[in-house]
């Protein structure tokens, strides 16, 4: 609910309130996992007792705000419990947009958090907690994708309308093409179309357009994977996992210098960023020849086994033939099948220059 009035003599603060709480609305619509009460219902609600008005129509949280200042306090409260899930303040600057996104993150993710200590306290998973389940699940292995699938799909099954499910199905699907490396187009033409089914149904979300570009990717289709995951972060500018994707097709498609600087944008929203970051740069890097620099942001990953083929072709051209033969022998232990050839042939890379260059790298090292 938004602050009340105040007086005449911040009538102009007011209107900077009325902005602030309407782009956070409309961030929250954007994720299309909550249903937003109006702010005309909200202005309606008994002051002294929010909770009380908000029970007789079925809300389950309720944010409540006021201004300290120039600041503005909220808190967090889920209607039936009374309990306080979030607090905080934002300081009523110029940058609305970016506090608003800030906002509504920060709002999603408590409520995340309260949605799934319901479930592990009862059992019992709404649409939204299987969404939840799956996007904890979904990793880079067989087992855990099909996981998340079961509940991305059970999701879907309850709210047919949800967008962002059907978009991580999609994800899903591209992720198991990576992880079975097999030249077989159905699981990316499975992906391309649930991201345009979930496209059409939520023109305006990010989410759709990005597996969009992860499909077009795979698929060899560069400017369109390009193009699709542009206007993804066009509808999210400010979300570091996107643009470090749109580092990865960057990379790909042979425009390293640019990728380094996405990265690095992606870095400073993130800067406790997961391992797929210094993937990325690592990448970019060994396109720019500076091997000294890609060994050393591959090395310096939580996990190396997802990267120990890059971390042995880097070693390789660095003359470091002990480092190289390590983790050649940890690649060689998960994926004892592994050839150059088949690889080469099934990576999406739009320069053959750069593929030759790896698959060089990779047989100085050892590989076959």
């Amino acid at each position: 609910m938004p602050p009340p009035p105040q007086k005449r003599e911040h009538g102009f603060r007011d209107a900077v309130l009325g902005s602030l709480i309407a782009e956070v609305i409309v961030n929250m619509g954007r994720m299309r996992a909550f249903g937003i009460v109006a702010p005309f219902t909200a202005r309606q609600f008994d002051e002294a007792d929010p909770l009380a008005r908000a029970r007789q129509i079925g809300i389950d949280y309720v944010v409540v705000t006021r201004v300290l200042g120039d600041r503005l306090a909220f808190s967090l409260i889920e209607t039936y419990t009374e309990a306080i899930l979030l607090a905080d303040h934002l300081p009523l600057g110029r940058h609305l947009e970016r506090s608003a996104e800030e906002l509504a993150l920060a709002l999603a993710a408590q409520m995340a958090r309260s949605e799934m200590l319901h479930y592990r306290r009862t059992g019992s998973a709404s649409a939204y907690v299987h969404y939840l389940l799956g996007t904890e699940r979904l990793a880079y292995d067989l087992q855990s994708i099909r996981k998340a699938r079961q509940h991305f799909q059970k999701t879907t099954s309850l709210a047919p309308e949800f967008a962002p499910a059907l978009s991580l199905i999609a994800r899903s699907y591209s992720y198991e093409w990576l992880v079975l490396g097999r030249n077989d187009q159905e699981p990316l033409s499975t992906a391309l179309a649930l991201s345009q089914q979930s496209v059409e149904m939520d023109p305006l979300g990010a989410l759709g357009h990005w597996e969009l570009g992860h499909a077009n990717l795979y698929l060899r289709r560069f400017d369109e994977a390009l193009e699709s995951i542009q206007r993804a972060t066009q509808r999210a500018p400010h979300l570091a996992d996107l643009l470090a994707d749109e580092a990865d097709i960057l990379v790909h498609m042979d425009r390293s210098p640019e990728a380094i600087s996405k990265i690095e944008q992606a870095l400073t929203l993130n800067p406790l960023a997961p391992d797929e970051y210094r993937w990325v740069k690592g990448s970019a890097l060994f396109d720019l020849e500076d091997y000294v620099g890609a060994f050393n942001v591959l090395g310096a990953m939580r996990d190396t086994e997802p990267v120990a083929r890059l971390l042995a072709a880097s070693a390789a051209m660095i003359g470091d033939m002990e480092s190289a033969a390590t983790y050649r022998k940890s690649w060689l232990s998960r994926y004892p099948d592994f050839k150059v050839t088949d690889w080469a042939k099934l990576i999406p890379m739009k320069s053959a220059s750069f593929r030759e260059r790896i698959s060089y790298a990779l047989t100085l090292a050892g590989f076959s």
